[in-house]
């Protein structure tokens, strides 16, 4: 499986499609729109101000981008009863809560302490937190929807009881909060069920320079995708990662990917693989796919062939058709010994396929990108004002730190004579790799697109932990930015269902975009072995999501 920065890992667990969004509310929809302020948080939290924390499960928190180093239970050496299950940062940015699965609260920074479960005896564990808008109170929420208030966090309902499986929480501006399931599904209390068009019937729309839109977008499962990706059966492809997608010259569409299975799978699952192979595709429509694959069925091959032996091999980014051939941007990747992730090799290009709507689609060439050892090219593309723009992904090499984002452009038509390409310094567009400059934007962006619509500019990510359980959204006024901090837009159910479960490279489908609802999809997988996507492959397929404004 594959990830940028800082890598991949090389299996898949137990995954299950998600099902439509229900909605609860205890109390009457309110005549102006709240905004979500803070969400669930379970291993991660936002300092408002760009940066933002991650915790283990011991409580050991990470500070990334200028957020604040404040403690943690591991560095305090606190024993804990649990392990941590959730954080929760504080109004300013300048503490957080870290909870545990007994509802244990421990404060740091400017966090106040409110009260805490841990003296009560649970139905079930505690699994997610989030904090009033003030920082003054935070609700904990437990796997069976039962809710627990403290501070000036108000009590409006609860799914105790319900049957359903409660993954996470999302509070709101005007003070109700949002149950999160693990089809995705939220129940509203206390607030608006979710926010929607502004009174003049208009969306997307920016309410400032910065590219920001008036309303919060939100997302929910897109099914029908869901469905038909998990109804790939083979003999051929049953599942891969990536996903990144182009319209064809003859409207079809191509669906490439990085690790692919091959093989014949049972609609439970359980599949007879005949082999994984390093890149492929799926051609057609939504509803009439095909696999594309060198090699046999007994002996599959990537369309890309591989730059090197010992497990080097080519990680797919993003895919358009410029003058009649479909390009992808690939990066050189590798094993790192004794882990399931792989690491970048300082090598990146522009596969070519020259007839990728023919029978047999294959590459012809891969074009060298300029890079450093520090930064994959073409985790995103965006196509506009007779430019393609390539966004970078630059992390630290020794550790796989995400550091920040790098822009080129070149004339549309252009895109394989990088001699052509101009580079963004932070002010102007200057020729030469080198003088790309470092872009703050709080995660790789892995798609971007234009605000359907709107003057603005969107992207998506998910935080640098591959572990991270957000689809994450960020604006900007110009494809050069500069570029919010990464805002939740969509919980990942499977992150809290299954064992060691990963999610990442989340990307927009514009030719599967339903007028102001843009569809995002994203992967997941495990780091459990080959052997559990045997026996269930709908483990390694994409997830789709519909992202409204």
């Amino acid at each position: 499986m594959t990830a940028l920065a800082p890598a991949t890992a090389a299996s898949t667990a137990i995954g299950l499609t998600t099902t439509t969004t229900t909605v609860s509310a205890a109390t009457a929809p309110r005549a102006v729109e709240p905004r979500p302020v803070g969400s669930g948080g379970r291993m991660m939290a936002a300092d408002r101000a760009g940066g933002y924390w991650t915790t283990s499960p011991s409580g050991d928190v990470t500070a990334y981008f200028g957020a604040p180093a404040m403690g943690s239970t591991a560095a305090s050496g606190i024993r804990l009863n649990q392990p941590v299950v959730a954080m929760a940062a504080t109004a300013g940015g300048r503490g957080y809560w870290l909870v545990a699965a007994d509802g244990g609260v421990f404060s740091f920074g400017d966090a106040a302490f409110y009260g805490s479960t841990g003296g009560i005896r649970l139905n079930q564990p505690v699994v997610g937190m989030a904090a009033t808008a003030d920082g003054r109170g935070y609700w904990l929420v437990a796997s069976d929807g039962g809710v627990f208030s403290f501070g000036d966090a108000a009590f409006y309902g609860s799914l105790a009881g319900s049957g359903l499986l409660i993954i996470g929480v999302i509070c709101w501006s005007d003070g109700g909060y949002s149950e999160v399931d693990l089809d995705g599904g939220t129940h509203t209390y206390g607030a608006p069920v979710a926010p929607g068009p502004p009174p003049d019937g208009t969306s997307w729309a920016s309410e400032d320079a910065s590219g920001v839109p008036s309303i919060d977008p939100t997302a929910v499962p897109d099914t029908a995708l869901d469905a038909e990706f998990s109804s790939q059966f083979g003999p051929g492809w049953v599942g891969g990662d990536a996903t990144y997608s182009t319209p064809l010259p003859d409207g079809q569409i191509a669906f490439i990917f990085s690790d692919t299975l091959i093989g014949t799978a049972q609609p439970d699952g359980r599949a007879q693989l005949s082999g994984m192979i390093d890149t492929s595709e799926l051609i057609g429509t939504p509803s009439s796919l095909r696999s594309v694959y060198a090699g046999t069925y007994a002996a599959p091959q990537p369309i890309i062939p591989n730059p090197g032996s010992d497990g080097i091999s080519w990680q797919v980014g993003a895919t358009y058709v410029e003058n009649g051939s479909q390009l992808a941007f690939v990066n050189e990747i590798g094993p790192v010994p004794g882990s399931p992730f792989q690491e970048f090799l300082g090598q990146s290009g522009i596969a070519v396929i020259p007839d990728p709507a023919g029978s047999s689609p294959s590459c012809s060439t891969v074009v060298p990108v300029p890079t450093d050892r520090d930064t994959q090219w073409g985790s995103a593309v965006l196509r506009a004002g007779g430019y393609v723009y390539v966004y970078g992904s630059a992390s630290d090499p020794a550790t796989g730190t995400f550091e920040g984002t790098k822009i080129a452009r070149v004339p549309q038509g252009s895109s394989l004579d990088t001699g052509a390409w101009r580079y963004w310094t932070g002010s102007e567009w200057a020729q030469g790799e080198a003088s790309a400059a470092l872009v703050p934007t709080g995660s790789a962006l892995t798609g971007v697109i234009q605000e359907p619509d709107a003057p603005g500019y969107v992207a998506v990510s998910i935080a640098p932990s591959v572990f991270s359980n957000t689809v994450d959204l960020s604006f900007a006024a110009s494809p050069t930015g500069p570029w919010t901090s990464p805002r939740p837009v969509y919980l990942v159910p499977e992150i809290a269902q299954y064992h060691n479960e990963i999610a990442y490279m989340p990307t927009f489908h514009p030719q599967l975009s339903k007028g102001n609802v843009l569809v995002v999809s994203y992967n997941v997988d495990t780091t459990d072995g080959i052997d559990a996507l045997a026996r269930d492959v709908h483990a390694y397929q994409p997830r789709f999501i519909d992202v409204s404004g």
